[in-house]
Order: structure tokens, then sequence, then C-alpha cells
């Protein structure tokens, strides 16, 4: 029934990044999301690599095809392990990745260029901004910009301080706050 709703430009998509080898699980689910409706934005990170140089090409013909809305990031180096050999792991340079943050509509765009503006003014603003842009709880939300704060971090001991920054890591990842059960999100 879903691929009746669709259009042949939208089910190409999907058949693409379901294919890609650019896109990891996450990036992949966050796609599905974001096409099926279920959210506004998204972010993913296109890997490429020696292996599949045409698909950075792919991706961005589709998202035209498909007339969504975005904004790339420029190119960043990736690193992966090479080996590791008696205790010292051995780091090698593997490709490059750009982010894009796609948008459903033009409203949703001017959310994001609202988020960008706030960024350099406040930062617990345009956290409000970004989360329900890409559509976080409010309660995850509001823990997210209180787990920033440097007084909440001072707070803790020395294992708190690295519970906390093992959960942000987490958030960082696409995480949600209650996803990676924090003690202070009981809403979700």
């Amino acid at each position: 029934m879903f691929y009746s709703m669709v259009s042949k430009e939208v089910l190409s998509f999907l058949k693409f990044v379901d294919t890609a080898k650019c896109f990891d699980a996450k990036a992949k689910i966050n796609l599905a999301t974001f096409v099926g409706g279920l959210k506004n934005a998204c972010f993913v990170r296109l890997k490429v690599t020696p292996k599949n140089l045409d698909e950075l090409h792919h991706f961005e013909r589709h998202i035209s095809e498909c007339k969504f809305l975005f904004r790339h990031s420029g190119p960043r180096s990736f690193e992966e392990i090479k080996s590791v050999s008696h205790g010292v792991i051995k780091w090698g340079f593997f490709g490059i990745w750009y982010g894009y943050d796609l948008f459903s509509s033009l409203s949703a765009l001017r959310e994001f260029e609202k988020y960008n503006v706030l960024l350099k003014k406040s930062h617990s603003q345009a956290d409000v901004v970004a989360g329900k842009l890409y559509g976080y709880p409010s309660c995850c939300v509001k823990n997210y910009i209180r787990e920033h704060d440097l007084k909440f971090l001072k707070s803790f001991s020395m294992v708190g301080i690295i519970r906390v920054c093992m959960m942000l890591t987490r958030l960082f990842l696409g995480l949600r706050t209650c996803l990676v059960r924090s003690v202070s999100c009981q809403n979700c």
C-alpha cells in the first residue's frame, strides 16, 4: 500500500538508499523516516570512499528529482582503524564525508536557518529550535540543554562526568536521551 502512495522518484530514491554503501544503518533509518513524512528534517552523513565514488552524485540527483530542499557541508576526512598491534592502534585515512540536512518544506528550511543564526547568540535557544525541527521530544531537548550546562557538569564527580560525556557522545551519534537510558529523562 505504501508503494502505491509515493511517486516513482521517491521510490527510486528509497531503493537507492537501501543499496547505497555510503550510508550506515542510522542514516538509512533517518532517510526512511524523513521520506515517510515522520520528520520534517533529517541529517545524514554520506561517506565517500574509493569503492563508492559515484554515490555522491547519485544521491544529489535523487534528492533533486524528489524536490527535497537540502543544505550540505563541505568535505571532511574520516579515518578507520588499519591495524592493532601490541596494544597500539594504527589509524589510516579512509575517505571523506559530507553532512546533508534535508527538509520537507520551505518553513523547515527557514527553521534551520534560524537555528544557525541562534547558534551564534544562544546555544540553548538554538537547541530548542533544532530539537523541534528534527523531531525530538521536548523533555529530551530540555535535558540535552541542561546536560551541556557547565554548572550542571561541575556538580558531578569524575565518574559522573565520564558518564555524561558518554551519554553526550551517544546523543551526538543521533540517539535520543531516553534511548540511552539517561536517569534525567523519565518521560519518553
